[in-house]
């Protein structure tokens, strides 16, 4: 399945906040929306999930728009990791995870033996089945992250939007995220994924979307967008991209910031 924004543009009381956006994320495919604050990257979100119409441009699943789809059928197709999350209630782990069933319930009908079985599921291929009796307000950062992107597995959506996944998060917890999400590609799910960060991890095989005030620097692969004149233009403040090798020989690109305006 593909994923695609055709000229997108978007935005609030009729002024564009995102302006002739295109990209395309295919099954299998991390694809991160890269940019500083106020890019344009939660504007985005909020069009692709139908949360805000666009003002022109399309979204669309395998060539058919999403427009006009109910919130319940949206759901079957995309599934939402918001940045941070607080429920009103005192929810047991396994309760959140089981709310990703909730578009394939018809009217008035719990849960069943069936979607706890998944719920399930989605806790163990995460390796934290141990926590679905736990209070999910007890829980820390990370392991609430990890609850979130399990109830978007239960919810059996192709695509995962996830909203800076690893803000606020150590840098231990921040690449257990990493490694979820590039299992998540390796297990055929399309992602994407918001950061204002560019030491991201990325991979040669991820997609990178660049914006800056709502508009798109580049996008691409990850070493075709991120490159110094890129990101200096993007962030307003000149950048270099080094290359490092760690203790085993792994070349890794690192993003430094010069200070100083450009």
């Amino acid at each position: 399945m593909k994923l695609t924004a055709d000229h997108l543009t978007a935005g609030y009381m009729k002024k564009p906040a995102l302006r002739e956006v295109s990209f395309a994320l295919e099954s299998g495919q991390v694809l991160c929306v890269l940019g500083p604050n106020g890019g344009g990257k939660s504007t985005l979100f909020r069009t692709l999930l139908g949360f805000l119409p666009p003002q022109s441009g399309a979204v669309c699943l395998d060539g058919k728009p999403l427009a006009g789809l109910s919130p319940a059928r949206m759901a079957q197709y995309l599934s939402y990791i918001p940045q941070a999350h607080a429920p009103a209630f005192r929810y047991r782990v396994l309760d959140v995870v089981l709310m990703g069933r909730t578009c394939h319930l018809h009217a008035l009908r719990c849960p069943g033996k069936t979607d706890e079985e998944l719920a399930m599921r989605a806790l163990r291929r995460l390796d934290i089945g141990y926590l679905a009796q736990r209070d999910y307000t007890e829980l820390s950062g990370g392991e609430r992250k990890l609850v979130l992107i399990a109830r978007a597995l239960c919810q059996q959506a192709q695509f995962m939007v996830m909203d800076e996944p690893t803000s606020d998060l150590d840098f231990a917890k921040s690449q257990l995220i990493y490694d979820v999400i590039q299992s998540l590609a390796a297990d055929g799910y399309g992602v994407l994924l918001s950061t204002h960060a560019p030491d991201y991890p990325f991979r040669p095989q991820d997609q990178v979307l660049l914006l800056r005030r709502g508009r798109t620097v580049a996008c691409g692969g990850s070493a075709e967008v991120l490159t110094a004149e890129n990101l200096s233009a993007a962030y307003d403040t000149p950048m270099e991209i080094l290359q490092m090798a760690d203790s085993a020989g792994r070349t890794h690109r690192v993003c430094a910031v010069l200070g100083g305006a450009p």
